[in-house]
């Protein structure tokens, strides 16, 4: 699996990944299927370390709520 990371100090903030079980339990059975997906994502959280926030960010939505009465 991956390398433990712990909080990795940048500039002046602190940059922490931890793994849920459920991510840690869905890759290792991807990983029976698809032999390098632990490749392909080291790049993505790779880029996390370094403080980008790679993806599409999604903008601010208005919410109308209407009540009945």
């Amino acid at each position: 699996m991956f390398p433990s990371f712990g909080k990795v100090l940048m500039s002046s903030d602190a940059v922490n990944i931890s793994f849920t079980f459920e991510f840690k339990r869905n890759l290792r059975a991807l990983a029976k299927k698809y032999r390098s997906i632990r490749v392909d994502v080291q790049p993505l959280i790779d880029q996390l370390l370094a403080g980008e926030l790679p993806g599409d960010q999604v903008p601010e939505s208005v919410w109308l709520c209407s009540r009945s009465a």
